[in-house]
């Protein structure tokens, strides 16, 4: 049958069948914006024109005509043709995503996977490296195994509620907050690049617990003597100094567990920890007790060479120990749920504030910032002070292990 020929459309298959090939391939009109493709060999396929953002016309193939799993009749070219421009509506994506979604094609870039590392790039300038590293860290273990290669545009509300709800129910509710608060900034950031018409995350909070309430594990003052005795006499001699300079400088564990020794003056007493370290963006003088010096001077006899005060076991040069490693030690320890390494920082500010230490001081010693005009101090405020508070506290943990007394000292 010669294509002149046709008298009515929708095309009747008897139709297509009769149409014969030409010398070169053509297309003709269906219904609805689909076509069929006849091409000189004799093969024949559906195609759906339709218009893109910018104006042009551009064809979608459909899949070819017959009969069988793989072949669409005319009605089901229709049927898919409108399937799909539904759906990119829905979505707010393009109709050649919404094919590739349909038939379970994704391309890397509409993975969540791909969504979460185009977001967290955008975060690179703006946080500190651990917390960069830290927050890729939560996403790579919480969330990307289960939905990381699934297009983040087929993942509906109620997935994700019930992902947040596990989370709820093994009682990581702060873990629970940021995940969920950096899931919806990452739907946030392909809304404004026009990928998605809406955030499937949003109201969720709503509706699951608060992570205000939980903090960070630290034993009562009671069993503190008892944690003291246990990290000093723990096996691994690098593993106890580093857990016992915690304790003893009341620093975030990332600020130790990535310091290097050339940010150390031994001989001075002084730690400076970088501007890019911290959350306040300026550089921290900190005041070493002569307690924790002698550890670092013990610790820098097992130095291999590398810059890192505790070096990772994989990357020894390029990589600081994992965020884990002093957890674990803990965790094995008998501390699980009862200690943790940020939790030092309560062992110290909760003893240095009922021993009647002046606020300032201790609030500085741990780096909090302080707004206003009062926070305005150069990099090294209270460095006399917070030498003496850092000494007293050092004095008071050697007075804790030999004495097994819960209360420090005021003197």
């Amino acid at each position: 049958m010669k294509r002149s020929e046709i008298k009515r459309r929708p095309l009747a298959d008897t139709v297509v069948d009769a149409l014969e090939a030409e010398k070169s391939d053509y297309r003709e009109l269906h219904a609805d914006g689909v076509y069929l493709r006849v091409r000189s060999n004799g093969g024949k396929d559906w195609q759906l024109r339709y218009k893109k953002p910018d104006g042009k016309w551009a064809w979608l193939g459909l899949g070819g005509y017959g009969k069988g799993a793989h072949h669409l009749t005319g009605q089901q070219a229709r049927q898919k043709a409108a399937e799909l421009t539904q759906k990119a509506r829905d979505d707010g994506t393009s109709l050649s995503i919404a094919k590739k979604a349909a038939e379970g094609i994704v391309d890397a870039s509409d993975t969540l996977a791909g969504l979460v590392a185009s977001w967290i790039e955008t975060k690179r300038s703006k946080w500190t490296p651990d917390n960069f590293t830290r927050t890729r860290g939560m996403l790579d273990r919480h969330v990307i195994p289960t939905m990381g290669q699934r297009a983040y545009r087929d993942i509906q509300p109620d997935e994700w509620f019930a992902l947040f709800k596990r989370m709820e129910g093994l009682g990581i509710l702060e873990s629970l907050s940021k995940i969920r608060s950096y899931c919806k900034d990452a739907y946030t950031f392909a809304q404004i690049q026009g990928w998605i018409k809406y955030n499937p995350i949003e109201g969720q909070h709503k509706f699951l617990a608060s992570g205000q309430s939980e903090n960070y594990p630290h034993v009562s003052p009671e069993e503190t003597p008892q944690l003291i005795r246990d990290i000093r006499s723990h096996g691994a001699r690098h593993i106890s100094i580093g857990l016992q300079l915690m304790m003893l400088l009341a620093v975030r564990p990332g600020e130790l567990r990535q310091a290097r020794w050339d940010d150390f003056d031994l001989d001075a007493g002084l730690w400076t920890i970088a501007a890019d370290s911290k959350k306040e963006r300026r550089d921290f003088i900190l005041p070493l007790p002569c307690q924790a010096v002698r550890l670092l001077l013990e610790l820098r006899t097992y130095s291999t060479g590398v810059p890192w005060l505790f070096p990772g076991r994989d990357d020894p040069i390029n990589t600081p120990a994992s965020n884990m490693t002093f957890n674990q030690a803990l965790n094995r320890m008998g501390y699980k749920d009862r200690q943790t390494p940020h939790g030092m920082r309560h062992l110290f500010s909760t003893a240095a504030n009922e021993a009647g230490k002046e606020y300032r001081i201790v609030d500085s010693a741990l780096a909090h910032k302080v707004m206003g005009t009062e926070g305005v101090y150069n990099k090294a405020q209270y460095l006399n002070q917070r030498r003496e508070l850092m000494q007293w506290w050092a004095d008071q943990i050697d007075l804790l292990a030999v004495s097994g007394l819960a209360k420090v000292q005021t003197a």
